[in-house]
Formats: C-alpha cells, structure tokens, sequence
C-alpha cells in the first residue's frame, strides 16, 4: 500500500462519516472506534506506509499497571 492509501485509511477510520466504502476498512474503523470509546481519543488504530518497505498498523493502548510495575503490550 503507498503512502496516500494508508493516509486515507486513516482519515476514514477516524472520521464520523457512516456511509459504508468498498475500501474503508470497516473493521478496522470498528476496532478504533472501541479503543477510543474504552481509552479515550489518544488511542486508537493508525496505518503507515512507506515505499519498498512495506505497511505497519499501530494500535497504540495503555500500559496496564500491576504490582510489580508497567506490562508493556506489544502487537
């Protein structure tokens, strides 16, 4: 994927908009929409992609504090 579909993706994903895309990434928009509504609006999904390097999809969430410190969560 270039680097302005993954911007697209993106800006649909956090958008209000509702009516359905072929290429919107429902889900994806699904699954940001829950981190958000659970964590708030600092968290959620975001795409990059660079040229010849390949795509990343970053699911930022907050560490969970335990007894013994930060759980650091990794996807």
């Amino acid at each position: 994927m270039d680097a302005e579909k993954a911007d697209y993706i993106n800006y649909v994903i956090n958008s209000k908009r509702t009516e359905s895309d072929e290429n919107s990434g429902v889900g994806v928009k699904n699954v940001n929409q829950r981190i958000k509504f659970v964590y708030g609006d600092e968290y959620g999904v975001r795409l990059s992609s660079s040229p010849n390097q390949g795509s990343s999809c970053i699911i930022t969430i907050p560490a969970k504090e335990s007894g013994m410190g930060l759980i650091c969560i990794k996807f």
